[in-house]
């Protein structure tokens, strides 16, 4: 994305400095260290074939990143969904679909597992980018476990198939979060 800026001087003397100078070192320059001056962003610039402008930020700089919160919530929910799993398994073994082969026990406690320790990725800065590949690969991969529970809630009432409805948006919001916190961490 490029942007365009103006250059202001931050309170002290530029008198006999060429703009070229002034505009130096990707927006701040001085005169011995005396002088500096900052590009303000004012406006977004689509460039048409042929136009000759300024870049100051790389698209990767501008595009919207995973902030802090939505990090830690991921990595507490998935730490706190992890140990439901062990705490609560039968819940988790209802939403297991029967065409897997083994017992429905098996991969609830191997899910629990695999969410704890992506939560415990998530939450360490050095190995955040690759909580969030391994988080988005996890919720691809259970996407078919979502789509089952709504395949069994039908008979068990309307209020337990709209919440398994609700989860599909829901597991969308995740793959896309977690593809920020991967590409961005």
């Amino acid at each position: 994305m490029l942007v365009s800026g103006r250059a202001e001087q931050c309170g002290q003397r530029c008198a006999g400095i060429p703009k070229s100078t002034q505009m130096s070192a990707g927006g701040l320059a001085g005169c011995g260290g005396r002088l500096k001056y900052l590009i303000r962003t004012e406006q977004v610039v689509r460039p048409r074939l042929g136009d000759n402008v300024f870049m100051t930020r790389t698209e990767a700089e501008v595009r919207r990143k995973a902030g802090p919160v939505s990090i830690y919530g991921m990595a507490v929910s998935l730490f706190g969904s992890g140990v439901g799993h062990f705490a609560a398994p039968a819940r988790f073994d209802s939403v297991m679909p029967a065409e897997l082969p083994g017992e429905a026990r098996f991969y609830t406690y191997a899910s629990g597992v695999v969410e704890v320790m992506i939560g415990g990725l998530l939450m360490l800065r050095r190995t955040r980018r690759f909580g969030g590949l391994a988080a988005l690969v996890f919720f691809v991969l259970i996407s078919p476990v979502i789509i089952n529970g709504v395949r069994r809630s039908r008979g068990k009432g309307w209020c337990t198939l709209l919440v398994a409805i609700a989860r599909l948006p829901l597991q969308v919001a995740m793959i896309v979060q977690a593809c920020k916190i991967g590409r961005n961490a």
